[in-house]
């Protein structure tokens, strides 16, 4: 099957991913919070979101045909572990990370007060601990480098003089 634009969010990776996080934050964190949900809330964010900024960047993208990049994927996969690095270690990667999980929040919030409402922040503790949870961004990196692998290489026709 020809690969699509994002149709890696749709990777077993990013699906087992994101079925672990909702698990993690709807059931296991309210019914035993602590160190392992924590974790796996982790491991799960590392397989989602390399996958779902690769696909917003292939659907932002032009390249005409389609094929997945190996390099985007890397890059994707890099940009979170240094974002999630600099979360877990500076007091500005977690001040940052809590302004953008509030940002992104902040519409939802002023839908159901009715009214605009002010910007919260979220809670967030700094745990270099959480850092044992890196090598969960290589798998999205793998299933990306399987996919562009499988995709067929299309070579363009010779044009006539």
């Amino acid at each position: 099957m020809r690969p699509t634009r994002g149709d890696g969010l749709l990777s077993p990776t990013a699906l087992l991913g994101l079925a672990l996080w909702l698990l993690n934050d709807h059931v296991l964190q309210r019914a035993s919070p602590g160190v392992v949900s924590g974790k796996l809330g982790d491991v799960a964010s590392l397989m989602v979101l390399p996958l779902a900024t690769q696909a917003a960047l292939e659907l932002l993208g032009r390249r005409t045909p389609f094929r997945p990049s190996r390099r985007l994927a890397l890059f994707c996969c890099a940009g979170w572990a240094l974002a999630f690095t600099l979360m877990e270690t500076t007091a500005v990667g977690s001040w940052a990370f809590r302004a953008s999980v509030g940002l992104l929040r902040w519409p939802w919030a002023a839908l159901r007060a009715g009214e605009l409402v002010p910007l919260q922040l979220v809670a967030h503790v700094a745990d270099v601990e959480d850092l044992l949870t890196l090598p969960a961004v290589l798998l999205p990196a793998w299933s990306a480098s399987r996919r562009a692998a499988r995709a067929p290489v299309t070579v363009p026709l010779a044009q006539p003089s």
